[in-house]
């Protein structure tokens, strides 16, 4: 590896985190709508057979909060959440702890102020990831809602 290669690489070695993400973002979008049609394909031989296909498989095509293949699966789940904001809470205290820990001689940490622009990237995510954790409609029980038992 030349000098510039060497350079680029250990300035912006950082980059791997975000182009893994948007690797993986890509490869379970592919799977989730691959699974989606698999899914029509089977309800496409009820239909061709006159009969209905299976309610759960209709749920698991329609999604939303709880799960299943439709744009709001298991991506926005208290759990998911919860489980994203500890991970990006750890990475901005990693990235906190790179940038604030190594000093120069003078006592300076500008040589790992790179550090800092992921730390603050991570700490908006953990912050933004809880808030919406928090601010999340809860599915009480019917009897919590209306104060009747079901």
């Amino acid at each position: 590896m030349d000098h510039d290669s060497y350079w680029l690489a250990s300035r912006f070695w950082w980059l791997v985190f975000p182009l893994f993400w948007m690797i993986m973002a890509l490869v379970w979008g592919w799977q989730r709508h691959s699974r989606a049609n698999r899914a029509l394909d089977i309800i496409k031989s009820y239909a061709d057979q006159g009969k209905d296909p299976p309610p759960d498989l209709l749920k698991g095509l329609q999604g939303g909060m709880d799960g299943g293949c439709g744009p709001y699966g298991w991506r926005y789940s208290p759990e998911r959440k919860l489980h994203r904001g500890i991970v990006f809470t750890a990475l901005a205290l990693v990235f906190g702890f790179l940038t604030f820990s190594h000093y120069d001689d003078n006592g300076h940490w500008h040589h790992t102020s790179g550090f800092l622009i992921p730390m603050v990237i991570f700490a908006a995510l953990a912050f933004s990831n809880f808030l919406s954790l928090l601010l999340m409609p809860r599915g009480w029980p019917p009897h919590d809602r209306d104060g009747k038992n079901s």
